[in-house]
């Protein structure tokens, strides 16, 4: 029997203007079940960060999304982003690519935090944001810290930190590791993996590295030039793919492993 879904959307399209034929996004559909991860894999300019920025209503202007978003079993009109703000209080969850977007610079990690806890009416106190910072593995001294003091690995845990003390029942990540080096990128998942594990959060990776979304979300989204071109299971996606796209991404992951595989036999001679 098929689980529940809990969180579901259908993005007819994202266009220029609400007048105008050109469209960004094609029609996708996405459901989740509770606790469930989703990887939505593309090359840069498929449309992976639209789709993310309709379904909390953050797409810059003069774009303009159509659709809708079911979650709670209430529905949500993608066309009116003002209503949406009410979804990102609780109900969704945003780790933009860039901690930047996230931290306000003049305010101090524990200012951010607090003011995050509250909003979502669970209260905060000085043992809530150090189990928020601790977490997602940081030093609960960091609380006391200004962004720009932070190293760029720690700024985007403090971000996921942000983002999960507002207690999302869906957390969509976007890149989250494409601004870090790989020991920091290691880092950010990892804690992604335990806050799912641990909250039982539903989660939307959304990447470009096949590999590094198909090793912990068991089904695979593809988007095209603003199409979903294929989707599934990652293990059949990654054995037998079946679009153009999916071909490419999955050579792409195949030629880095290889790579590896070299500079790590060769760091042993």
């Amino acid at each position: 029997m098929e689980p529940v879904s809990h969180f579901a959307t259908e993005v007819t399209c994202i266009r220029t203007a609400a007048a105008s034929p050109d469209r960004l996004l094609g029609s996708v559909s996405i459901s989740l079940a509770e606790g469930e991860q989703l990887g939505v894999v593309g090359a840069s300019g498929s449309g992976k960060s639209l789709l993310l920025a309709a379904l909390v209503g953050l797409l810059p202007r003069p774009l303009r999304a159509e659709g809708h978003l079911l979650l709670r079993g209430r529905r949500y009109d993608l066309g009116e982003p003002a209503k949406l703000a009410v979804i990102r209080r609780g109900g969704l969850g945003l780790l933009s690519q860039s901690a930047a977007s996230s931290l306000d610079p003049t305010r101090r990690i524990e200012a951010q935090l607090a003011e995050v806890e509250e909003r979502c009416g669970s209260g905060s106190s000085t043992q809530s944001r150090s189990a928020s910072l601790s977490k997602v593995g940081l030093d609960p001294s960091i609380g006391r810290a200004f962004p720009h003091q932070l190293s760029g690995g720690e700024a985007q845990r403090t971000a996921l930190a942000l983002a999960l003390a507002g207690r999302p029942e869906v957390l969509l990540a976007d890149e989250p590791t494409a601004n870090l080096d790989t020991v920091n990128g290691a880092l950010v998942l990892a804690a992604l993996d335990r806050a799912a594990a641990q909250s039982g959060l539903s989660l939307i990776l959304v990447s470009h590295d096949l590999a590094e979304v198909a090793s912990r979300c068991p089904r695979l989204l593809v988007l095209d030039r603003g199409r979903a071109v294929e989707s599934g299971r990652a293990s059949d996606l990654l054995r037998e793919p079946q679009a153009a796209a999916t071909r490419r991404l999955v050579d792409v992951a195949r030629h880095r492993e290889q790579e590896l595989a070299v500079s790590l036999g060769g760091g042993h001679r």
